[in-house]
């Protein structure tokens, strides 16, 4: 009685039936966590140097080097949802079928992440870096919306969906900690005035994130078509027979009507305030360092990467702390000491 309550929750939940039981290891946990030296660990060097790079090196102006950014955020908006309808369609091409609807798209990736280390090169025009920041973007936004998807694919195991997302978290402030010691150790090397060290720093992210995003397409899989739902099948052929005007009017739709959910709303709004705090932080701290502090670059990089290691202690540290206490005391807590802090 009890099997057969799961399986009919999860048909409507998630449109699956109940996964049949696959051993997860901890190469599996590793591998999906390592997906993530993409997500955290370019952002985290391109937060902190980009600006500081354009400016410096490459003679734009900080409106048109805030111009770029604010540019990929307007196609972002656009890219992200058209991404996110397109992986879940293209289960029924023929591609889909062959390679998986989210592990194409990694697949496709390991080569266009080197599209990233084209950002950095030195004394172009601001056409070149408008261009080049919106191609990674695409490439980006490609790879991590089927990325995050891959969880519930893998898994309906409470226990061994959070183990991935703390491998996931573990990966991530490892690859932010390299990505903010890395272009001091570079800039000490070449000199503070040569803009190679930061085409060096992302070359290596760019080798790094190729191999990674290997890892994830050796050791992680989706689920099979066969267990999928009878109304997840009829759902996919319904999909099928919609023009493209059809599709686009009804992921609006859909869209839109996740923003009437209250809980949502605050959830996103914890999410971008967060974040908007930590890219403006990112962002000014270097100038700060630098220009007002008047120190090296070199010195801006050590006390990021310092500030990255304490917020991997943070993480660990949160873990029991929202056990203990709950989610919502301790994010209060935490916001009160980032406000003060």
């Amino acid at each position: 009685m009890g099997q057969n309550a799961v399986r009919s929750s999860l048909k409507k939940d998630t449109g699956f039936t109940a996964m049949k039981t696959r051993k997860i290891g901890l190469v599996n946990y590793l591998a999906y966590g390592s997906g993530d030296f993409l997500g955290a660990g370019t952002t985290a060097l391109t937060a902190a140097w980009l600006l500081y790079f354009y400016t410096t090196f490459c003679g734009l102006s900080p409106i048109e080097a805030t111009l770029i950014f604010a540019t990929a955020r307007v196609l972002d908006a656009v890219i992200s949802p058209l991404m996110g309808f397109l992986t879940d369609n293209f289960g029924s091409t023929w591609l889909g079928k062959r390679f998986g609807r989210r592990k194409f798209f990694i697949l496709l990736g390991i080569p266009c992440v080197f599209s990233y280390s084209i950002m950095w090169v030195g004394d172009m025009g601001f056409w070149y870096y408008l261009l080049t920041y919106l191609l990674f973007d695409i490439v980006y936004t490609m790879i991590l919306v089927p990325y995050e998807t891959l969880v519930p694919e893998m898994t309906d195991d409470f226990k061994q969906k959070t183990k991935f997302s703390g491998a996931r978290i573990s990966m991530a402030q490892m690859s932010a900690i390299l990505a903010s010691f890395l272009p001091g150790i570079l800039l000490t090397h070449f000199g503070k005035d040569n803009a190679v060290s930061f085409f060096y720093a992302s070359l290596v992210f760019s080798v790094l994130c190729a191999l990674m995003l290997t890892f994830v397409w050796f050791f992680t899989w989706e689920r099979p078509r066969e267990e999928w739902s009878e109304a997840a099948l009829r759902a996919e052929e319904e999909k099928k027979k919609l023009t493209l005007g059809q599709s686009l009017n009804r992921l609006f739709v859909e869209l839109s009507s996740t923003l009437r959910i209250k809980i949502f709303r605050q959830h996103l709004g914890m999410y971008l305030g967060g974040y908007i705090a930590q890219d403006v932080f990112n962002a000014v701290f270097t100038y700060y360092v630098v220009f007002v502090l008047m120190q090296e670059a070199s010195m801006a990089s050590n006390l990021l990467g310092t500030m990255a290691i304490f917020q991997f202690l943070a993480v660990i540290g949160m873990i029991p702390l929202c056990i203990r206490f709950g989610p919502a005391p301790s994010y209060r807590m935490v916001v009160v000491l980032f406000g003060l802090a």
